[in-house]
């Protein structure tokens, strides 16, 4: 259990980057665990006393996420604790060189490819919620919105009733990450799925939010974590392996096979929210598969 000390720094810290920063709270959940990790290695269960905090302990921490897990986890470890540290000097609670001390954990985006399922994984894994129950009627139309429209785990539990235009079939999806505000069409299968929710599962309630809890407190909405746990049982029921933890696979999942059905690289990125196509990119690059499909074959005759 984290000391008072801790918690209320961290509790400021989040403070800061929401008020401050303008971080989605998708981005702020990751940021606060790794602060928390950081104070608990740095001060044990002290007192925080910034002065006392080395360069050496910093890039150490920092280092070793990208020796455990990955580069990619180092690299977000490393932006969470640099905003940690930008607060502090903020407070002047520390200077910029313990800011300064933090690596640059380099990640060669376009030379790995993301995970992805394929069309029988998603299959098995939408198959997997009893749809004959409350439950499994909201769990199957939460998976619908990321594995059929790309959405993120944060703008699933952020859907309202106002996001929904049913005689234009189309859904807005809030501003968030991007804190650009965006329309997607409707597919006729979530379109399906969500009547069939909010007619035959969603519980009474005075919130807005499409998704709701169906145990205590039944009726409130329901929460990213909710949902990631939703999906890792779907996961395990769908017959995939515990290697299968996060719900970013299944946008991932989503942007490739817009891709492969021939959707423009900028309509994907319109779709996802992306800024940048760089960001598409790294989502729906083609596989070896697919590369090795449309080579031509050797001219007989002609030596290599």
């Amino acid at each position: 259990m984290p000391s008072p000390a801790l918690q209320s720094v961290v509790q400021e810290f989040d403070e800061y980057m929401q008020k401050v920063a303008g971080l989605a709270e998708s981005t702020r959940v990751g940021w606060r665990r790794y602060a928390f990790e950081f104070l608990e290695a740095a001060f044990r269960h002290g007192p925080v006393r910034w002065g006392k905090l080395r360069p050496a302990e910093i890039m150490e921490f920092v280092a070793h996420y990208a020796r455990r897990c990955s580069p990619a986890t180092g690299q977000v470890a490393g932006t969470a604790i640099s905003g940690l540290l930008r607060f502090a000097q903020l407070c002047g609670f520390c200077d910029a060189r313990l800011v300064h001390a933090v690596p640059r954990i380099p990640v060669w985006k376009r030379s790995r490819n993301g995970r992805r399922l394929t069309a029988a994984q998603v299959d098995g894994v939408l198959k997997s919620f009893d749809r004959t129950t409350a439950a499994g009627r909201r769990d199957y139309a939460m998976a619908l919105c990321m594995t059929d429209l790309g959405l993120r785990v944060g703008e699933v539990a952020a859907l309202s009733f106002e996001d929904l235009d049913w005689r234009k079939a189309t859904l807005r999806i809030a501003a968030s990450k991007t804190h650009r505000a965006r329309v997607l069409p409707l597919p006729e299968r979530v379109g399906a799925a969500l009547v069939a929710y909010l007619r035959h599962g969603r519980p009474a309630s005075t919130h807005r939010q499409l998704f709701l809890r169906h145990r205590a407190p039944l009726g409130e909405p329901a929460s990213t974590g909710m949902i990631r746990g939703a999906i890792r049982r779907a996961y395990v029921a769908g017959g995939l392996d515990h290697s299968f933890t996060g719900t970013h696979i299944l946008r991932h999942t989503a942007a490739c096979t817009m891709h492969q059905h021939g959707v423009p690289l900028k309509q994907i990125a319109d779709l996802l929210g992306h800024r940048s196509l760089d960001s598409t990119v790294v989502y729906a690059r083609a596989d070896l598969l697919q590369l090795a499909t449309a080579s031509l074959p050797w001219p007989k005759g002609v030596r290599p």
